[in-house]
């Protein structure tokens, strides 16, 4: 490594510090360990299928790799396996297949699930899901765009025949579907927008994402460098994303390039109607900070970036009970009320985008 660990914490706990950051610290008791931390095995990128009809049931989708397998400068490879959670137990119950001869390897898996419920010609009741993904491009490795969609079916998932699209034209990461045919998109290149897009097709009849609306980001304090996000929409137009700040850990001796860390934190975005950003939150509600009384001793893969991110919810009355993700370390649940989301939104500092203010001329 290039700085010892140790050097990496202190330079973002004084980054945070030089920020105003400060996060809250949770009790052990309040966060349930979801899929907890394992030496042979890293967990990236879960995702969550909420139930309708039970809402306090989870399906848990996540990219399982072998922490000996990985290899510098090479692409890992994992699979995409299913978890149920439960209020009484958390357990492995699948794994999703896909294959596209284009393709090799899936990653960064995003769930959107429908309120509605379909019933079937035989009685059988499902409710549709839409998968979004980042696709491995076989023939150079980068990251484009992909989605899936599929149902939910007494507690299991199942992936609708047919129906996977990659867009090998479309480069980026960060598809995070909102609606059955609706996603975010984080285009490469970009730090701060997301797109709004859909399916479609070019003039050569090849899968291209159609762009109906950009979404701009002001940047805070606590994501300056990008943003990201891996949750749908919570009620009220409460988006939740992450912030990635970068900082330099100096220059690598042998190639003589500059090496950065990378400092993730969990926060708030409020949208309209229109998907306009209104507000986000000035300070994040988490970072690593926030888990330090349930972290692991265990070392990542990568130490060079300290990451934390939203995979998804659920929500039972006036209770958001958020599945986040700790590096590739450990999947947890902690439980927010919506006024308290709704209360850190408003105490944050308005946004005017140009967008705004054509519509309050019109």
């Amino acid at each position: 490594m290039l700085v010892e660990q140790r050097e990496i914490a202190r330079m973002q706990v004084q980054m945070e510090n030089n920020e105003g950051i400060s996060p809250e610290i949770l009790p052990a008791e309040k966060v349930r360990v979801l899929i907890p931390y394992d030496p042979e095995v890293a967990h990236y990128n879960a995702a969550v299928i909420r139930s309708r009809k039970n809402p306090s049931d989870l399906l848990i989708l996540l990219r399982e790799v072998s922490r000996a397998t990985v290899k510098s400068g090479i692409p890992d490879k994992g699979n995409l396996l299913i978890y149920r959670s439960t209020p009484e137990k958390v357990e492995k119950i699948g794994q999703l297949d896909l294959s596209d001869p284009t393709v090799i390897g899936w990653e960064d898996v995003r769930a959107f699930s429908s309120d509605e419920t379909v019933v079937d010609d035989q009685g059988i009741e499902s409710e549709r899901v839409l998968l979004g993904l980042t696709a491995i491009r076989a023939s150079d490795n980068k990251p484009v765009a992909a989605t899936v969609r599929g149902e939910v079916i007494d507690g299991n998932f199942f992936v609708e025949q047919g129906s996977l699209l990659v867009y090998l034209d479309d480069e980026g990461k960060n598809v995070t579907p909102i609606s059955l045919t609706e996603s975010l998109f984080r285009r490469e290149g970009s730090s701060h927008s997301l797109e709004v897009v859909e399916h479609s097709k070019d003039e050569n009849g090849r899968n291209k994402l159609r762009v109906k609306k950009t979404i701009q980001f002001p940047q805070k304090p606590w994501c300056e460098w990008r943003i990201g996000t891996q949750a749908q929409i919570l009620p009220g137009g409460i988006l939740p994303i992450h912030g990635v700040n970068r900082f330099s850990l100096g220059i690598d001796s042998k190639t003589g390039e500059e090496v950065y860390g990378y400092t993730y934190s969990m926060g708030l975005a409020q949208l309209d109607e229109d998907l306009n950003v209104v507000k986000i939150t000035d300070t994040p509600l988490f970072t690593r900070e926030s888990f330090r009384n349930i972290l692991p001793t265990g070392t990542e893969l990568n130490t060079n970036k300290n990451v934390i991110y939203c995979c998804g919810y659920s929500v039972e009355g006036d209770m958001v009970k958020f599945v986040i993700n700790i590096g590739d370390l450990m999947t947890v649940e902690v439980s927010k009320s919506l006024f308290e989301l709704r209360r850190a939104l408003d105490k944050s500092s308005p946004i005017v985008s140009k967008e705004m203010i054509d519509k309050a001329a019109a």
